[in-house]
């Protein structure tokens, strides 16, 4: 049972009402009947662009701050409940995930089915998908390959996160909250100006403990215990009426436990719930870290665009026991442990330029260039010990070192054919470079990955508020590297999905019910390729 003070503790703590708009943000239009009862238009940037959520030719669905605080979602996994053919089950350590969409999964470790985008950076490291979602303004769940607009790995759809925007007045908000196993939440944020309608900030701050409900019978204590604290920062500087800059900044930090798992042995119920017993218990991290600057310039009706953006991310397994047996597997011989830690650190830029949104004839040009460092690495140790302090003798050391330099080139163009019809029309080429080389032996082995990723929609508005489309998408997930061993192979091949949807966005009894409608259908190839790298000596 959860019990929630943010109700009172906002009505205590707020210095002037929430309800102001912010200074830089474009009003959103709002549904003619909305005072009549009727729903609201939802503004997204699904497409890089303001628009309306029902003029929109494909699947989203689009979560609003509302929901996300009477929901309580605090992280990606929490949309399972309220967003169709969407899930996110964290796996092994803080960092880990698996995200499947419209059936489209991924391994663990492994490349992600989306692409995450926070205020416009698109996300470098799979771990930065189990992030704390907090001050947010929406999320956007695209559904069907992306690849147009995000590029690779946006193969089964997208995730846009809009956190919110700095306010020129001010705003003060303190929230707690408190659960089961000694749960708890603090929050807090503030907003306002620093120049009048010139120069506006937001920060926001916080921090969750959880003693863990999960016991570890053998030991005799919780295993699913974390301790979080997480910070965001954003200044927007308006210095004329065609300039705007926006610096924004993030830090996240995560300790709990990890790897809690049951030994399953042929012949038992594969749905049983079993106890945890191993005897020693694993440790989990996760360090994010990123800051970016948005600048956008306006010509006079046309927008140059340009995102500058730094990231960092740290995920690791430590002390895991392989085994999760309740006892040593021989006397004075211990079990099997494993440490595995992945570091990623990255450096992005996106240009782009885009036509007024108000034209019958609307298009979008860009580039995007994305460089990273990673480097993770797997270890197997025989604990001797047995219990207290292990004694570890190595059996095993796996490490990789990467670093990719990704490219692309993309566009879109969307034509009101008559007041009926629409058509839109994108186009992406992705190159991605990526190079491996093991520490350890000093081999190497290297690749590019590239795909042309076009989509075509067409739609079809019957009347203003009611609209059917049809339409292609090709999306890619890029091939990469295993860590060099004997047991995997050293390259994977690229995995591509093209779709085919037909779909419709209708309002009913005067915009009172809103009922959006999408059947699809997806060839995946390649989803399991193993191919040759060319081998470089050095």
């Amino acid at each position: 049972m959860m019990f929630d003070f943010r109700k009172f503790l906002r009505a205590s703590t707020m210095l002037s009402a929430l309800c102001a708009t912010p200074a830089f943000a474009q009003a959103e239009p709002q549904s003619a009947v909305a005072d009549s009862g009727g729903l609201d238009d939802i503004v997204v940037t699904a497409r890089k662009r303001k628009e309306s959520l029902n003029d929109v030719p494909l699947s989203v669905s689009a979560v609003t701050s509302v929901t996300i605080e009477r929901a309580g979602i605090t992280s990606l996994d929490r949309l399972n409940a309220i967003v169709p053919s969407f899930s996110q089950v964290p796996a092994q350590d803080p960092g880990t995930n698996i995200i499947t969409i419209r059936g489209i999964t991924q391994v663990r470790f492994g490349e992600p089915p989306v692409a995450l985008v926070v205020d416009g950076v698109q996300s470098s490291s799979p771990d930065q998908g189990t992030q704390e979602l907090t001050d947010i303004e929406r999320i956007e769940v695209l559904k069907g390959p992306q690849g147009s607009t995000y590029g690779r790995n946006a193969i089964g759809g997208a995730i846009n996160i809009v956190t919110k925007l700095p306010t020129n007045t001010v705003e003060n908000e303190l929230s707690a909250e408190i659960g089961q196993g000694l749960f708890y939440r603090l929050f807090g944020s503030s907003s306002g100006p620093i120049i009048d309608d010139v120069l506006l900030y937001r920060i926001s701050a916080m921090y969750k403990n959880n003693e863990g409900r999960i016991r570890n019978l053998t030991l005799g204590r919780k295993v699913d215990d974390y301790d979080a604290v997480s910070l965001r920062g954003r200044l927007i500087f308006k210095p004329s009426d065609v300039l705007t800059l926006d610096l924004r900044g993030s830090y996240e930090n995560l300790d709990g436990g990890s790897a809690y798992y049951y030994p399953i042995f042929p012949g038992q119920d594969l749905n049983a719930v079993h106890p945890v017993i191993a005897n020693r218990d694993g440790k989990g991290v996760r360090r994010l870290r990123d800051v970016s600057l948005k600048v956008d310039y306006d010509f006079g009706g046309v927008t140059l665009t340009s995102i500058s953006a730094f990231a960092y991310a740290k995920a690791a397994t430590l002390g895991q026991d392989l085994d999760f047996l309740p006892f040593p597997l021989a006397p004075g011989f211990g079990g099997l442990i494993l440490d595995q830690t992945r570091r990623v650190k990255s450096w992005s830029e996106e240009v782009r330029l885009t036509s007024p949104s108000d034209q019958p004839l609307r298009w979008l040009i860009g580039a995007y260039y994305l460089k990273t460092h990673r480097d993770a690495a797997s270890s197997a140790f025989l604990d001797l010990a047995g219990e207290g302090p292990y004694q570890a003798v190595q059996l095993s050391y796996l490490p990789e070192r990467s670093r990719n330099n990704a490219y692309a080139l993309f566009g879109t163009l969307d034509y009101d054919i008559s007041q009926a019809f629409k058509l839109s029309l994108g186009l992406r080429q992705d190159w991605d470079d990526r190079k491996q080389t093991n520490p350890a032996n000093g081999s190497r082995i290297a690749k590019v990955f590239k795909s042309l990723q076009p989509k075509a929609s067409l739609s079809y508005f019957f009347e203003p508020d009611k609209m059917v489309y049809v339409s292609a998408a090709r999306g890619f997930r890029s091939g990469g590297f295993n860590a060099q061993s004997l047991i995997f192979p050293r390259q994977y091949g690229s995995e591509v999905a093209e779709t085919y949807e037909l779909g419709s966005k209708l309002s009913l009894l005067d915009r009172r019910v809103q009922l959006n409608l999408a059947a699809f259908y997806t060839d995946q190839k390649n989803v399991r390729n193993c191919s040759r790298g060319r081998q470089l000596v050095g």
